[in-house]
This record gives structure tokens, sequence and C-alpha cells, in this order.
């Protein structure tokens, strides 16, 4: 019999602003955004959300119609001191600890002697000792497995703890939607839709065996990780990250120029996103546009200067889309 698993992942509560009232406690409570040097909004706090700001809204947009919104630049450097203040407390607690992006962590209690007997007490004071000494809050979820730990974390935001017991496990899936569980992305999603699957139970109840015929092994490991059995274990010490890639495949097919130049845009997007949070900068890129009938045509690019902005790396990606499109063909993806 398989040991049973107690893995824990960490979420910053709206990191970049929460470091930012920390820094500067007469924004707590308020409309924060970050992102004024940008132009556009990176991070938003609770209060900013709730009056319908989003990511990547416009600031100029967003002083016209919330003026009562409070706009600062963002601090990379003082996010990165937070993060890893943040990972090091965590290591007090055990040293299998996996850094997923800079507000996030995966931390491995299986074999820290006692913790099963206090698991919430143990991860009561991590959240106390962040909050203590950074002077931000953090929510918490564990579970069996990676997967159902980070479903766990999302549960009670901002500041919670949720703690999945095996039996808890079933009900908590039964209210995750499909597209919102770690790993599926929408393209996926968009199949187990059609297949009648729409949330995380309806997969985790489905045979293995049809999981096998009709998806790729990826999903096989979601299968598993859904049903309590941990196959993606917590990378503890793993390299320094070399690359990003980001990718999606869109349906249906197009061949419009502008629509798919578009979807291009988003994956340069969310790639800089990806690293701006893990302060890693580029000097060079490349792009992917994929055929219907599943041929390449990519091309690359050398920065005149290591960048992490999305605006500059699209407007070269431009040129590079306009070399390498192709009028009439049909396109399923870009990356």
């Amino acid at each position: 019999m398989k040991e049973r698993k107690y893995i824990m992942h960490l979420d910053g509560d709206a990191f970049f602003v929460s470091v930012e009232a920390a820094k500067n406690p007469s924004l707590r409570g308020k409309p924060v955004v970050t992102g004024q040097e940008r132009g556009i909004a990176s991070a938003l706090s609770y209060e900013a959300k709730k009056l319908g700001i989003t990511r990547a809204m416009p600031i100029f947009q967003i002083r016209k119609l919330f003026p009562q919104v409070i706009v600062v630049n963002s601090d990379y450097e003082s996010y990165a001191i937070f993060s890893k203040r943040m990972m090091d407390i965590v290591r007090r607690y055990t040293d299998e600890v996996e850094e997923y992006s800079i507000d996030e962590c995966f931390a491995d209690f299986t074999h820290i002697a006692g913790f099963h007997k206090d698991s919430r007490g143990t991860l009561s004071r991590i959240k106390e000792d962040i909050r203590r000494e950074l002077g931000i809050t953090v929510s918490l979820g564990l579970g069996p497995s990676k997967v159902i730990a980070k479903t766990a974390s999302k549960r009670n935001k901002p500041d919670g703890l949720t703690i999945l017991e095996p039996w808890e496990v079933p009900e908590a899936l039964s209210k995750t939607p499909i597209d919102s569980v770690w790993g599926i992305g929408s393209a996926t999603a968009f199949a187990l839709r059609k297949k009648g699957v729409s949330t995380a139970l309806d997969l985790a109840t489905r045979p293995l065996s049809w999981v096998r015929e009709n998806f790729s092994k990826p999903l096989e490991e979601m299968w598993y990780e859904l049903n309590s059995i941990s196959v993606l274990e917590v990378r503890a010490g793993s390299e320094a990250q070399k690359s990003i890639m980001k990718t999606r495949t869109f349906v249906p097919a197009s061949k419009d120029k502008e629509c798919v130049f578009s979807e291009l845009s988003k994956n340069i997007e969310n790639a800089c996103k990806k690293a701006r949070e893990t302060g890693l900068i580029a000097r060079e890129f490349s792009v992917y546009l994929k055929t219907r009938d599943f041929t390449y045509r990519k091309d690359w690019s050398r920065l005149a200067s290591p960048s992490h902005d999305s605006f500059e790396i699209i407007k070269e990606a431009r040129r590079i889309f306009d070399r390498i499109f192709e009028a009439g063909c049909l396109y399923r993806a870009t990356g």
C-alpha cells in the first residue's frame, strides 16, 4: 500500500499589491493597481477587482473610470526579495519545497515527523510567520497530491487554509469546473466537455482505460492526481529555468490574419508575465504558427536589449509574423 502524501500549495494573496502595501501600510484595504510604468494594470488588490478592473486594462482608462484607485509602479526587485523570504520561511518546516512561481510554491511534508498529527497547526504557524515577518497574507491548501493541494488553496482566498482529507476530495472536485483544474488547458477542457466531462470529479470517476483511449499521457497523470495518487513529485532544488514557452490551440481553426496574431499576442503576454514573476528577462525569442494539417511556420529574433516587456516583444513579433503568415491557410495554434 502506498504511503499517504501530504502536499501543500502556497499562493500569495494579490502578491504584488500586498508587497506594495507591506512597504506602504497606507495602501491597505484600498483599491490599488500596479503597472503604471507599463501603461496597463499588471496586478490588482481585491478591492480593485471588486470595482470590475481587470488585468491589462489601460491605466488611462482606470484613472478615468475609477478616480479613487491608487496606481503605482511595479517594483520587481522588492517582489523578488519578498518571494525569497517567503520561500525561506516555508523551508524552516520542510526542505522539500518547489518554487513554482514568484508567489507560489509546493511543499512536501510527508516525511516530517509528527506532521500528520498537527498538520493544521503547522500550516497555521507558516501563515503567521509570513504575516508577522513580511506583512502579507497567503492562502494554503493541503492534499494528497499537487493538483488537489492547488485546488484546496483556491477554496478560501484570501488568507485561507484548506485541508482536504481523502474522504473530502470527491465533494471538492464536484465543485471544481474542469477548465479551472491546474494543468488542464482550454483546448483540453473543450475536448473533455464535448465528451461530457464538466467537473474534476467527472474526470476522476471515468475509467482509466477511457482516459488512455481518448487522451494523451498528461491527462492520465491528471487522472491519478485527482484520485489522490501522487505522481507529480515536488521538485525541490530544481535547476534555474532557461526558457519559457506558452502555446495555445484555438477552436475553430482560423485563416483570419488578425485573429491569429491576437492569439499569438496572448501567448507572448503570458510568457512575459511568467518572466516578470520569476525575475527573468529574455535575450531572444521565437514564434511559431501551426496549421490545421500540423505543419509549422516559425522564426526567431534577438532583442536589441534583454527584456520581459510584452509590448516590446509583440512589436518585434509582428515583423516575424508578417513574414511567416501565409494567406489562405487555416491555423489552429500559435506559440
